[in-house]
């Protein structure tokens, strides 16, 4: 398995999504594409529940978490991204940093970001996806506040763009 993988299976084959070299492995992911685009966090928690492993891919020990662009305080514009241990590691104090801004180059602390929001929203999010079928109207309210909390380039606003 890996989160970033070089196969995929198709019609009982496995096809290569991007070049492999000889002495690459083959990989393929356990995760439907919308898990898939989840944060690193989402994943590994799925995984575990549903395949009894802790994912280490190259993915997954990444120190940032590309899935988990959200708006930056500062500039309001949806690039802050979060340094991934941080949110595995509950000792992380207030004062480290733990996301910066491509565009206006600031730095926050854990204190300036949404993170109790984008619990909340992501449990949501992953209930609405587990129903499969969603009313609509309840799609639409879920979308407009990961809009307004998190922005457009979060995990859960592509999420939501699926259902």
């Amino acid at each position: 398995h890996s989160c970033c993988p070089n196969s995929v299976f198709l019609a009982g084959c496995v096809q290569a999504l991007k070049p492999i070299r000889p002495d690459d492995m083959i990989t393929v992911s356990y995760l439907q594409n919308e898990t898939l685009i989840a944060s690193t966090k989402f994943r590994r928690k799925y995984l575990a529940q549903s395949y009894q492993f802790h994912c280490e891919c190259s993915r997954c020990v990444r120190t940032i978490d590309l899935s988990r662009i959200m708006r930056c305080p500062a500039c309001k514009r949806c690039t802050a991204v979060w340094g991934l241990s941080l949110t595995l590691d509950s000792s992380s104090t207030d004062t480290e940093i733990v996301a910066s801004c491509f565009l206006c180059n600031t730095s926050h602390q854990r204190s300036s970001m949404p993170l109790a929001e984008e619990a909340s929203l992501e449990k949501e999010v992953g209930q609405m996806q587990t129903l499969g079928t969603a009313h609509l109207p309840s799609i639409h309210d879920l979308q407009a506040r990961v809009l307004d909390k998190l922005g457009g380039n979060h995990w859960t606003a592509a999420a939501l763009h699926k259902l």
